[in-house]
């Protein structure tokens, strides 16, 4: 189960980088993205991951507006062994920049929710702590996550509404442009 990322001194088992290093079946890897209006009028979250042992990659894209409307777009697909093939359907994630520049494009779909957003970021990556959850003798969560600041540019637009564009300034709230 060799994969291109095979050929980067990367790996920290002796497997290839497709083999999780647990038999947990629930083990997964995720991306998780956000962003907001400075006045709260809009919010959005875009989520990709993928469940290895469950052969299984998925995504989100969702946008809420001020009192509660929201707008969703939800796929799932076969899980790919290409780690770097992150499509499902209208969506994908492109890593444009390791670590500094993202795109998320979702394409025309049934839902009427699209988006072709670029994150750049501000700050360097900050590695939280090691983060596990124990339910009695079996560990249910076992993680460590990073934060990065950054700014939002292009476009969202939704059946009602079309040509949102966003910013996101340092503090991550974004401002709606016309």
């Amino acid at each position: 189960m060799l994969n291109k990322l095979d050929d980067f001194p990367i790996h920290q088992t002796p497997e290839p980088i497709a083999v999780p290093s647990t038999s947990d079946r629930n083990v997964y890897d995720r991306t998780w993205f956000n962003g907001y209006t400075a006045d709260g009028a809009y919010y959005f979250g875009i989520g990709i991951a993928i469940y290895p042992h469950r052969k299984i990659l998925d995504c989100a894209f969702s946008v809420v507006e001020r009192g509660g409307r929201q707008h969703c777009f939800y796929g799932s697909r076969r899980a790919p062994i290409e780690r770097t093939e992150m499509q499902v359907g209208p969506f994908r994630l492109e890593v444009l920049e390791p670590m500094l520049r993202t795109r998320v494009v979702l394409d025309d779909n049934a839902t009427g929710l699209a988006c072709d957003l670029t994150f750049s970021a501000r700050t360097a990556a900050i590695q939280e702590a090691r983060q596990t959850l124990w339910s009695g003798d079996r560990r249910a969560m076992d993680s460590t996550r990073f934060d990065q600041f950054g700014r939002w540019s292009g476009v969202i637009s939704a059946a009602r509404r079309t040509g949102w564009k966003w910013s996101v300034d340092h503090d991550e709230r974004a401002t709606p442009g016309s």
